[in-house]
């Protein structure tokens, strides 16, 4: 989701979408349990189709043995039946008020454990969107501007632990004068818990940053 929003012009730039740091925004919630992460990374094989500038197709296959609850971060690749595939495709514009929009579907194989719950694999899709909302009108190169986000994800599983989630949140960049590079969000996040693990229902998030620059690279 924190992928830069595609754009020519350098005075309506996006470089991240948000700098919001709770999980859903780098993680879509309903693929916990089963996608590789930056504590159990994962080996595999993508391929990146880019029929047009604007349009891109991803195309992955990977060890799925994260799902079976191995830590994948400190082994090497296994070829045991466990994969977890991938495929999204994405559409960018740049307009004055750019952004990108995607959709893509996800399958889990092998079989799969939770408490007294199994499956022989498991699967889901997921969407999301960013766009440029307002431009702020100004004399300089760098006009500011607030862009906001959607996403959205559900999956079929009895054993990963969230089945359905929403996401939305709004970024304000450039706005403050003389700090162009300053940044400030609000974002919320909802999940549907998996109700063979949890006691409750859902899980509800808010979260609100502000980015200010300190000096040249240091935030």
């Amino acid at each position: 989701m924190s992928k830069p929003v595609p754009t020519e012009n350098p005075a309506v730039s996006i470089p991240s979408v948000s700098g919001l740091i709770y999980t859903p925004i780098f993680v879509n919630t309903t693929l916990l349990g089963a996608i590789g992460g930056y504590y159990n990374s994962v080996y595999g094989i993508v391929t990146t189709i880019a029929p047009i500038k604007q349009a891109y197709v991803n195309l992955g296959v990977y060890d799925g043995n994260v799902a079976r609850g191995v830590q994948t971060g400190l082994t090497g690749p296994h070829f045991n039946g466990y994969y977890f595939s991938i495929a999204e495709a994405g559409y960018g514009w740049t307009t004055d008020k750019p952004g990108v929009a995607a959709i893509g579907g996800w399958y889990q194989s092998g079989l799969l454990k939770s408490g007294t719950q199994k499956e022989d694999g498991t699967g889901g899709i997921y969407s999301f969107a960013s766009r440029a909302l307002w431009i702020k009108e100004s004399v300089g190169a760098n006009k500011g501007n607030i862009s906001g986000f959607l996403q959205f994800g559900w999956n079929n599983s009895v054993t990963l632990p969230m089945n359905l989630f929403g996401g939305m949140g709004l970024t304000a960049f450039a706005l403050i004068n003389k700090r162009p590079n300053d940044s400030f969000g609000i974002g919320a996040s909802w999940s549907r818990l998996n109700p063979y693990i949890f006691s409750r229902y859902s899980e509800l998030m808010f979260q609100g940053y502000y980015q200010a620059q300190v000096y040249k690279s240091i935030y």
